[in-house]
């Protein structure tokens, strides 16, 4: 990312103008710092499965139901399993209502770019090069459905795919969150992948039951926004909530990326509402 370069609103604007030579190069650019960052100690097994997925890649096909199931998993806003709310606030009730909102907007991107997007997050996160029938493995197992092994998608796939998951879970979040951050200086991903990215951390992250007021994370909100405003950058978000505490306590890594989806929501928000102003 540039100095001073604007971070694009949508999975369109992120990769309208970018080849698929260039894109498939960020890719392996992507993958081979997330392997190096975090995976170091099973490099090989990564790189492996890698190889085994490009043939997987071409082998399956994306139906229908794995489409709308992937359709259904990220564009709609959830919030984390375990949390619970005391009381209410205004500013947490529009940051949610911005969330869904931005969240069917994300639906009515063009396909092809949102694949890019999804394929795009699982490569920074995991490190893995993958198509959306893997992708949608990864979902079930994370939520605790046991996929069976097909003809194409062996029970060593399986074992490879959970292996790794298991090792992203064991990650600590300081880790996590600067690659994150790390990934959104260099590559400048839209506010709409990064949305997405915060789904897929908070729904693959372990469940914890976490209580704390409505007021609490509203001022949370704020703080990863103000936060962004002041250093113009979304990698500002990261390394802020890596170093927020509630009540002495560090945040579980849902809870944390529900907070970055929530703001993030909200500064999608309010640039198409700056955009419509100075449309007038």
């Amino acid at each position: 990312m540039e100095p001073g370069e604007k971070t694009p609103n949508t999975v369109d604007e992120e990769f309208k103008d970018k080849s698929e030579e260039e894109y498939d190069q960020e890719n392996e650019d992507i993958g081979r710092e997330a392997i190096d960052k975090l995976y170091s100690d099973i490099k090989t097994q990564i790189e492996t499965y890698n190889k085994r997925l490009v043939e997987l890649n071409k082998l399956l096909d994306i139906t229908i139901e794995t489409r709308l199931a992937l359709d259904n998993f990220e564009t709609k806003y959830r919030n984390p399993e375990g949390e619970r709310i005391n009381g209410s606030d205004e500013r947490l009730s529009k940051s949610e209502k911005n969330a869904r909102e931005q969240k069917d907007k994300i639906g009515d991107e063009k396909r092809a770019n949102r694949e890019k997007s999804r394929k795009r997050i699982v490569i920074a996160v995991l490190g893995l090069l993958v198509a959306g029938g893997v992708i949608a493995f990864l979902i079930q197992y994370i939520q605790n459905k046991e996929p069976k092994p097909t003809d194409q998608f062996t029970q060593q796939d399986v074992d490879d795919a959970k292996a790794i998951i298991e090792k992203w879970k064991s990650l600590s979040d300081d880790q996590l969150w600067e690659n994150i951050a790390s990934y959104a200086d260099g590559y400048n991903p839209s506010l709409q992948t990064q949305m997405l990215m915060m789904g897929y951390i908070k729904n693959w992250a372990n469940t914890s039951d976490f209580t704390w007021d409505a007021t609490d994370k509203a001022d949370l909100i704020d703080k990863l926004k103000d936060a962004y405003e002041i250093e113009n950058k979304s990698s500002a978000i990261y390394r802020t909530v890596e170093k927020t505490t509630y009540k002495n306590t560090k945040l579980p890594r849902s809870i944390a990326a529900d907070l970055c989806e929530l703001a993030l929501a909200d500064l999608l928000a309010q640039s198409q509402e700056d955009s419509d102003d100075n449309s007038n």
